[in-house]
């Protein structure tokens, strides 16, 4: 199961031009990689994904490799949806936790401590693991 998601992860980072590590920073903060896990607002899988938006995706949520291309794709659409300026990682992140429309609306990170510390974690998992394959690699 763990060489099949971390495929799926290279495969869909590479495909949507993301950081692999940001990809699995945000599916390990999202679901510690359980594909089964089901979220009290009804999220599901390893990347979290709501029924609806699994829908508009064109993905089952249920299935981990359908699941990760879903959440790269999204991902993917919500970092490039915004200018130079602003940090398009940290903007993701929050619109990936809190919703695209709030994160739009007041065109930075809501002041919501949930969504603070997703942003927050996720980075700093993505550049503990970024050194860490930096120092395997070398």
């Amino acid at each position: 199961y763990a060489q099949g998601v971390a495929r799926s992860i290279l495969g869909q980072a590479r495909k949507n031009k993301l950081d692999p590590w940001l990809l699995a920073s945000l599916l390990q903060v999202e679901s510690a990689y359980r594909k089964d896990v089901v979220s009290s607002s009804g999220a599901i899988g390893l990347g979290q994904l709501m029924p609806f938006t699994a829908e508009g995706l064109a993905v089952d949520p249920w299935n981990p490799e359908e699941n990760v291309a879903g959440c790269a794709k999204m991902l993917a659409g919500l970092l490039s949806g915004w200018n130079s300026q602003l940090d398009p990682r940290a903007l993701a992140l929050a619109s990936y936790n809190a919703g695209p429309s709030l994160v739009r609306q007041i065109q930075t990170v809501p002041s919501i401590p949930e969504t603070n510390n997703y942003v927050y974690f996720i980075g700093m998992l993505q550049q503990h693991l970024s050194r860490l394959s930096a120092r395997t690699v070398s």
